[in-house]
């Protein structure tokens, strides 16, 4: 199966302060003015209760300049007939990100002319850190469950199923090599083997894994295809434990 790592990859889950946002639209006459006006007001404000903020807080208008990495020519001849001002910013803690979603609302009444569509949220910045760990500095843990299976006419019997439970190493050292069910005349029997020991294979060769993420979350799973092989991979692969 391969070389034991000295190195594991860590992925550690850690807050990286509050995040608000805010955007509006307008169209028409002088509509790109107005949305800079937005901006203008909407740092003001901000300024006036945290000084020094603005660093803060990023803006773009989208139908304008938010494909770009730097501000467009002034010069250059535009077109816009519609356009929307978003505002981002990633604040120290949720009282900051809070003001600054009640400021940019504020614009409805207090900003320039026909503006509308306006959103504003702010959530909790999480990221994902990654680093190199030593294996032997980890905690981990390794469990296994074994689902119940039955017949197909669901005629439930001791006999035909195998009892949802979960257990550990003690345990798994007490299963049988081989699982077989009582099926109906001709049915196929299920077989399970362990993985040879006395030559590399692939690990897909004795496991299958799920993964998936969402944002900065990541979850993992390697599953045996013969229970007992989870004591074998604890020796080649672990995970670190994150509370």
């Amino acid at each position: 199966m391969g070389a034991v790592k000295h190195f594991i990859l860590l992925c550690n889950v850690r807050g990286k302060g509050w995040k608000g946002w805010g955007e509006i639209s307008y169209g028409g006459h002088q509509c790109v003015e107005r949305a800079k006006a937005d901006e203008f007001l909407v740092r003001s404000w901000m300024e006036e209760v945290y000084s020094g903020i603005n660093k803060h807080i990023i803006s773009d208008i989208i139908g304008l300049d938010s494909l770009k990495a730097a501000s467009i020519d002034e010069d250059l001849p535009r077109d816009s007939q519609d356009i929307r001002l978003r505002m981002d910013g990633l604040f120290e803690n949720k009282e900051q990100a809070i003001h600054f979603t009640k400021e940019f609302i504020a614009l409805y009444t207090n900003g320039p002319a026909g503006g509308g569509g306006i959103s504003t949220g702010h959530k909790k910045e999480i990221i994902l850190e990654k680093a190199l760990v030593k294996r032997k500095d980890v905690q981990w843990h390794v469990t296994a469950t074994r689902n119940k299976i039955m017949q197909s006419d669901d005629l439930a019997s001791p006999k035909n199923i195998i009892q949802t439970s979960s257990f550990h190493e003690s345990v798994l050292r007490s299963l049988p090599t081989e699982t077989t069910l009582d099926h109906k005349e001709g049915a196929a029997q299920i077989q399970l083997s362990p993985t040879p020991h006395d030559r590399k294979i692939p690990l897909y060769d004795c496991s299958h894994s799920r993964a998936g993420d969402k944002g900065d979350d990541i979850n993992f799973f390697l599953i045996p295809y013969f229970p007992p092989d989870i004591g074998r991979l604890k020796k080649i692969v672990s995970f670190p434990h994150l509370s």
